[in-house]
């Protein structure tokens, strides 16, 4: 009865060191989120300035017309906007630790180059872990209110 009970011991001991965490295989971006207060009009075109701390992106965007059924969305390179909901976003370098505070930056013009939509401040990014805690990748999210 003992050789049971410690083969039975040791049979539970070893599955437990050969327990690996099963981790699934879902992407994530890093990136920060400009909620504008400004009304992007449709057809019109932006230049839009966006900085976290050294990492800046300057590109002109152009809000698209109305589709039936298609995502409101432009992008051109790390610089996106989504119309239905006035937002901007910068993709960030994944490989960058974006914990703690970090100084965000926003300038939004119009075709005269007026400053429509600006913001400078502290963001904190939050980090998220779509597979798990133990599980990459290590994404970090920000969203601004501007």
């Amino acid at each position: 009865m003992a050789t049971v009970v410690l083969l039975v011991a040791v049979a539970a001991g070893l599955s437990a060191c050969s327990s690996a965490t099963a981790c699934t295989e879902v992407g994530c971006g890093s990136q920060v989120t400009f909620d504008l207060e400004y009304d992007l009009e449709a057809g019109d075109l932006y230049l839009v300035e966006v900085c976290v701390d050294d990492f800046c992106r300057t590109q002109t965007l152009e809000v698209p017309e109305d589709r039936d059924g298609a995502l409101p969305v432009t992008e051109v390179g790390d610089l996106g906007l989504q119309t239905d909901r006035d937002i901007i976003y910068l993709a960030l370098p994944d490989e960058r630790d974006w914990s703690g505070t970090h100084v965000a930056t926003l300038a939004v013009r119009d075709a005269e180059g007026r400053v429509v939509s600006e913001h400078e401040g502290d963001v904190d990014f939050e980090s998220v872990q779509p597979n798990g805690t133990n599980c990459p990748p290590v994404c970090w999210l920000a969203e601004v209110n501007a």
